[in-house]
């Protein structure tokens, strides 16, 4: 089941990875990442993120999408 951007913007706010995801795209900051020590947080997901940094956009502050 597809979910709307209402339960995208809900289930984001929740997933403090998304979040730090959002904050480098919207920063360029992607380097902090290597300073991050937060266990809900990972690090696996925000490289995968880091390497199509330049095909991720961030729509209404709390989505990530694919540009």
């Amino acid at each position: 089941m597809a979910m709307n951007l209402d339960e995208i913007k809900t289930e984001t706010c929740k997933d403090k990875t998304m979040l730090k995801a959002i904050e480098y795209v919207k920063t360029g900051k992607w380097h902090e990442m290597k300073d991050l020590n937060e266990e809900e947080i990972s690090i696996e997901d925000l490289t995968m993120l880091r390497h199509v940094r330049d095909e991720l956009t961030v729509h209404s502050d709390n989505v990530l999408l694919k540009k």
